[in-house]
């Protein structure tokens, strides 16, 4: 396949030069002019653009792609209309310098046009690998870093425009006021966008991107020097850098998955113009399965920060060697950090012996909260708290759920409205078998109907307290909250079922129930994935208790 892409490149780049090798010399530089002027507008609007495309659900993944050849495709539409109506005659020059130059210049032009489609291409989620090529990846040889593995392209046409974009940014089309440019703030795009970017999970399908709204930072330190396993560097000086992920920023809403070459740290330059350095993650902490945090090395392919399975938030921090920024005395320390091309601007430096990073990064630099809960307050029973995927009282067959997604059997995500009439004759194998559990989770049901359970939402003292913004939480003996994913509503009025199913976005907000009358005839279930081994102890609206429970979460 490697071949196929190579001809298929240069064969492009071959018919772009010589289309404007027939179209003259003059055109072609024209033409060339427009690519030039496309491609540095594109780049330079590049980021605010695909930070909004990030907000539109489905197109998150594809944000970063988007963001780069939609404008590019745009300007450059807009150039070419636009010199055609201003220049609409062309000069006449030999045939064989319209040959030679047009063709010369239709190349250029042929090569730019390619290496952009390639960057922005390299930015949508796919497989990791395209049509043979991997560029740069992990690799158990070298101890779990990215590494060039060197597929063998003829014309690395995304390397040449990347760096010739570079080289621009800093040079004649440097902005006017400020120092960012494409060489400083986005420096080496040919590796994360053909490579790195796509090097993730699930053979790089997982997600390739994340909304600043799911990602904070939440810490900055540096120690000059840290003892780590002699295959991460021994003792060397690090930066650490901590951020805190919430669902949105999901895998399918679920888990929160990513590799070392999903991040990096971006240096701070003394030049405009200047090329940043970079530095990929060696290692990790963060909670484990069970309580307590662990310390992990990214010393191997299959090693990928995770959360907790369950938990709709998860923090962590991250190791990077500080071998390329220097101290951040005498050097260039990290100005930003790049998280699934999302690029945040770090905070200041805390400047910290190993001890004191190493707590910090072990969860000990602070005062543990026990959470302490109200024994006055009216506890559930078996039937108002049940762990169970279950679609009751629904049966449901596959053919019947237009408008949601199903895995095997099981209903993922989606909203659907179902008659109970079509509860009979369904085949056993097309038979809907309930709502997805992902490893290590049970889906937790809450009856929250109105007149019918201690958790009184509608009416009382605790929701006019909280607010209709409060969420609607189950709390375990920890501490750690679990917040709704969905509901069922069952309208006995009309015979209706309402099955709501929004993992990733979730059910933040207590407005988001659907409203049910004071006679009391609907049921309401609320919808959770909790982390097995958890027990739930009570339910929070928002940061008031209102009821206790007792429910250890078991495994399947």
């Amino acid at each position: 396949m490697i071949v196929v892409l190579n001809l298929l490149l240069v064969g492009l780049g071959l018919l772009i030069a010589y289309w404007w090798a027939n179209q003259g010399a003059f055109s072609a530089l024209l033409h060339l002019l427009c690519v030039l002027a496309a491609g540095v507008l594109a780049f330079a609007i590049w980021e605010p653009v695909s930070v909004r495309v990030l907000s539109m659900g489905a197109l998150s993944n594809f944000a970063w792609g988007i963001g780069l050849l939609a404008p590019f495709a745009l300007f450059l539409f807009i150039f070419r209309m636009a010199s055609d109506k201003l220049v609409p005659a062309n000069l006449n020059f030999p045939q064989l310098v319209n040959y030679a130059v047009g063709g010369a210049l239709g190349l250029a032009a042929g090569l730019i046009t390619m290496g952009i489609l390639m960057l922005g291409g390299g930015l949508l989620q796919s497989e990791r690998a395209f049509m043979g090529y991997q560029g740069w990846v992990r690799s158990s040889a070298n101890q779990g870093k990215p590494v060039d593995v060197k597929d063998g392209l003829w014309i690395p046409m995304h390397t040449l425009t990347a760096r010739f974009f570079e080289t621009l940014s800093g040079g004649s089309f440097a902005p006017e006021t400020g120092s960012a440019s494409l060489a400083n703030r986005q420096p080496n795009l040919d590796q994360v966008s053909m490579s790195l970017a796509r090097d993730g999970a699930n053979a790089g399908r997982s997600r390739i991107a994340i909304a600043p709204d799911a990602i904070d930072v939440t810490g900055f330190a540096y120690s000059p020097t840290m003892a780590l396993p002699a295959a991460l560097g021994g003792r060397d000086a690090i930066y650490a850098v901590g951020i805190t992920v919430r669902q949105p920023g999901y895998d399918q809403g679920v888990q929160f998955r990513l590799s070392a070459s999903q991040v990096r740290l971006i240096g701070g330059t003394t030049a405009d113009g200047q090329k940043a350095a970079t530095e990929h993650p060696i290692a990790w902490t963060a909670e484990i399965k069970g309580g307590g945090s662990g310390l992990f090395p990214f010393d191997d392919t299959s090693h990928y920060i995770t959360s907790v399975p369950g938990q709709q938030e998860m923090t962590a921090w991250m190791l990077f060697p500080a071998k390329e920024f220097g101290s951040p005395e005498q050097g260039r320390p990290p100005r930003f950090i790049q998280v699934k091309g999302l690029r945040i601007a770090l905070p200041a430096i805390e400047m910290s012996d190993a001890a004191s990073v190493m707590a910090k990064l072990m969860g000990q630099g602070g005062s543990t909260t026990v959470p302490t809960f109200d024994p006055e307050l009216k506890s559930l029973s078996a039937g108002d708290l049940e762990a169970t995927n279950s679609l009751k009282p629904l049966r449901l067959s596959t053919n019947q759920i237009p408008g949601m997604k199903e895995s095997e059997g099981y209903l993922i995500e989606g909203r659907g409205s179902f008659s109970r009439s079509n509860n009979f004759r369904i085949s056993k194998g097309l038979e809907v078998k309930g709502i997805l559990q992902p490893e290590d989770t049970r889906v937790v049901r809450l009856n929250i109907s109105r007149g019918k359970s201690p958790v009184n939402i509608w009416d009382s003292k605790f929701r006019e307290e909280a607010g209709d913004t409060a969420s609607l939480l189950l709390v375990d003996a920890g501490g750690r909250a679990f917040a709704p994913f969905g509901y069922i509503h069952d309208r006995r009025n009309d015979g209706e079922v309402d099955v709501v199913l929004e993992p990733i976005k979730g059910i933040s907000k207590i407005s988001e129930f659907p409203s049910l009358s004071s006679a009391g005839v609907d049921d309401l279930y609320a919808l959770y994935r909790v982390s097995v081994g958890s027990t739930i102890k009570a339910v929070r609206l928002g940061d008031i208790q209102i009821a206790n429970a007792d429910l250890l979460i078991t495994e399947k």
